[in-house]
């Protein structure tokens, strides 16, 4: 599955010469759980207070882990930056793994994980 992220906001790049308005995540889904047939996100990109260049909106990130998965299951991610995969699965009652190379985003990301265990599942 493809969950493609419309962003309304784009910040322009390379000499403002190129919007990158879309981005794709690829994940996989439960057909039987599929709360939405749109495979789109449209929001706004959001300011951040991490030095991460690509750090997910947690809204994106819900739609993506809620049409994964259910209450209980495990989220891989192996390519974890800051974390937002991690926060939006502990938030909606699912396990979490992640993966980061970089010491920097790694600990960003253990920090955010461990205040969104503190504050317990959500919904």
């Amino acid at each position: 599955m493809v969950l493609t992220w419309n962003k309304k906001n784009p910040t322009p790049l390379t000499c403002n010469t190129y919007l990158p308005d879309t981005e794709y995540m690829i994940h996989g889904y439960r057909k039987h759980i599929w709360e939405s047939k749109t495979r789109f996100v449209v929001g706004n990109v959001e300011k951040n207070p991490f030095d991460h260049p690509t750090v997910k909106p947690q809204y994106v990130m819900n739609k993506a882990v809620m049409s994964a998965s259910e209450k209980g299951d495990l989220i891989l991610d192996p390519f974890m930056g800051t974390g937002s995969t991690g926060v939006s699965a502990l938030r909606l009652g699912r396990r979490f793994i992640g993966i980061e190379k970089e010491p920097k985003y790694f600990d960003i990301a253990c920090q955010r994980i461990e205040n969104a265990l503190s504050q317990g599942v959500l919904f």
